[in-house]
This record gives structure tokens, sequence and C-alpha cells, in this order.
């Protein structure tokens, strides 16, 4: 993983991007990975939970959905996405559909470099009621990224070889190709500086 998100990789982030001045970032990761175009995008209140940052988007043709991004190690993999799955579920949001993006710094069994899961889960939305939602888990395996192309040729190879950030050759492209990444760089530097001289 990108040695500057190594340690304390989800508070740094949420400090971060938990800034109005920084939702074009969340705007452009979220829809680089999920493929949709947000109308609007709103970020719930999120100081101590396990992941970086929790939003609520709708997009242009009025489908909802709440999104949590995190990252996360190989140990108990499952156990912590369905964990943070429950924290990003909230009906205060009113969002038709929860997903969680998922980055994982190492690889489990699986070889693909992205995985997808789609689950109907049973929740009690009042003292009677139970209602069946749709639940999405996308999980990036960073450890399986390819780093061996000439170029970077999309934003989704941008953000996952930033990410992953093994290769200096590859980081500079996806740096110089996407603005929003390129801003995030600058200030997780200006984070790691203010830290060190805390």
């Amino acid at each position: 993983m990108n040695q500057k998100l190594i340690e304390d990789r989800n508070i740094m982030l949420r400090k971060i991007l938990n800034k109005e001045e920084n939702i074009d970032i969340l705007r452009d990761i979220i829809e680089t990975y999920y493929k949709i175009e947000i109308k609007n995008i709103k970020i719930k209140e999120y100081e101590k939970g396990e992941g970086v940052i929790i939003v609520s988007v709708e997009t242009y043709d009025e489908s909802k959905m709440n999104i949590g991004i995190q990252f996360i190690g190989p140990k108990e993999c499952m156990a912590n996405i369905l964990k943070y799955y429950i924290e990003t579920k909230n009906d205060e949001l009113q969002g038709e559909k929860t997903s969680t993006l998922n980055f994982i710094d190492g690889k489990l069994e699986e070889e693909d470099k992205r995985i997808h899961y789609v689950a109907n889960i049973k929740v009690k939305s009042n003292e009677k009621t139970i209602v069946e939602k749709e639940a999405i888990f996308d999980i990036i395996q960073l450890e399986n990224i390819e780093e061996d192309a000439k170029d970077v040729y999309n934003s989704e190879e941008a953000w996952n070889i930033y990410l992953k950030g093994t290769n200096n050759r590859l980081l500079e492209l996806a740096k110089a190709r996407n603005f929003y990444i390129k801003k995030l760089d600058k200030l997780v530097d200006k984070y790691i500086e203010e830290k060190i001289y805390q």
C-alpha cells in the first residue's frame, strides 16, 4: 500500500475528506468506482467509527445510496466489512441502498482485484416491521493491482495505482492524470508534516 497512507489511514483520510472543501475528492472516488454521476452528496457526521467516511449520494436518475469507505487488512476481513456496513446503514440518510467500498491492504484467496457482493438482508425498521434491504459490498484487493502498464488509462486505474503506491513511475502518472489524486496527495503530505511537528 502507498507508504504515506499506512499509518492511521482511516483516521487521517477521515480528517482530510470530512471537509466541504474536499468533497470533490470524495465525489471523484465514488463516481469512479461506482460508475455513477452524482447530483448531490452529503457527508454524515462520523468521528469514532472504523472507516474513513460515510456519505449519502443522489444520482441524476434520482436513485439514492448510502456509501461508506474504509481501509482494512485481510485478517477477519468479512467480519470487519459487515461491522462497517452496520455503521453505514442509517435511516437518517434516507438511502434506498447501502454500500461499502472496502480497500484491502493485502489479498484474500480470490485472485480478482475487485470483488462485488450483493446481498438481501432483513432489518428491523421499527418494533413491528421487518424490511428487506439490498446490501452491496465492494472489495478492492490492492495487492492484486497490476503495475506493469506503460501508462495510466482511466480514473479507476489511477486511483488503484495511487492507493497501492508501490510503482513510483505509475504513481507520478496517476497524479498527473487525475487532479483529485494530486490534490489528495498534497493534503496527505501536509497532514503528515503537521503531525511530525506537533
